[in-house]
């Protein structure tokens, strides 16, 4: 079993300029944020590998102490094979495409912070049929600038014929062709919230007004068995999370697992997959 190690943001403003330079020098690795708060989010790096090797060493040098703040476990086949573990899991698109496409979020109501579509933690209803550029997308399946998932009209397809359930898909137009055979996908069943068991933190000052701002886990998230009784194969969380685009995730049968990784052959460089918990 693959494990990868998370590092929190860390901030300039902790650790100053000079210092964030040299470190991303050291490490190759490029800050992010804007001017007055720039930092790192350091995801999803694999324990051993080259980069993890060179960004321990960077920080060593540099005299950088990072936290690392939980390890992910990837899925296995075993994982599933016990009746009492839980049957589903969480679901991350990795492969991201920017088609600089402006305006496609609406909110339902104003942010009354004054949140843009896209930051807001409001909900939020899109164009439809929904805008792509339809000649950048090189995958089966991807996300947008605006946490929007795009699959293939063959992914779809194949999705419906194996029986699996509960996933919604809303047509797209390409901005120059038209018509395209892609669709935009999401969960259309809501889980209920996540146990209190979950290790819930907010990376910043939970914002007043829109839900889920800032919001962050732990570990892997945790909830009530009785959340998972008859419910399809497809789900996102009722909660929303991150200080950018804010969405929630995606909770699927293993059997949406089994298709996309094992039988239709999608490496981990395009999805990955990661436990979740029952509260104990």
């Amino acid at each position: 079993m693959r494990t990868m190690v998370t590092f929190r943001d860390f901030w300039a403003s902790d650790l100053g300029a000079s210092l964030i330079n040299k470190f991303a020098s050291e490490s190759r690795i490029g800050p992010g944020g804007g001017k007055k708060d720039p930092g790192f989010a350091l995801t999803s790096i694999e324990v051993g590998s080259e980069i993890h090797s060179r960004i321990l060493k960077a920080a060593a040098k540099c005299g950088i102490e990072l936290e690392e703040s939980f390890r992910v476990e990837h899925c296995e086949d075993e994982d599933f094979q016990d009746p009492m573990s839980p049957q589903y899991c969480r679901m991350v698109v990795k492969r991201l495409i920017e088609f600089d496409i402006d305006d496609v979020l609406m909110l339902e109501q104003a942010c009354p912070a004054g949140e843009s579509a896209a930051g807001c933690g409001l909900l939020k209803i899109m164009k439809n049929p929904y805008p792509i550029n339809s000649s950048m997308i090189e995958y089966p399946i991807c996300y947008d600038g605006f946490g929007q998932t795009i699959a293939s009209e063959s992914l779809v397809e194949t999705i419906r014929n194996a029986g699996l359930t509960g996933l919604g898909a809303s047509p797209t137009f390409d901005v120059a062709e038209g018509k395209t055979k892609y669709f935009r996908v999401q969960p259309v069943s809501v889980l209920s919230a996540v146990s209190l068991q979950t290790d819930l933190f907010y990376e910043r000052a939970p914002c007043s007004h829109c839900t889920s701002k800032n919001l962050f886990f732990n570990g892997n998230l945790t909830f009530r068995r009785e959340v998972f009784e008859n419910i399809p194969d497809f789900n996102v969380t009722v909660e929303s999370f991150g200080h950018g685009i804010i969405f929630p995730l995606w909770i699927v049968h293993h059997l949406v697992r089994d298709l996309i990784r094992n039988k239709l052959r999608q490496t981990d460089d395009f999805v990955t997959w990661h436990p979740i918990a029952f509260e104990k």
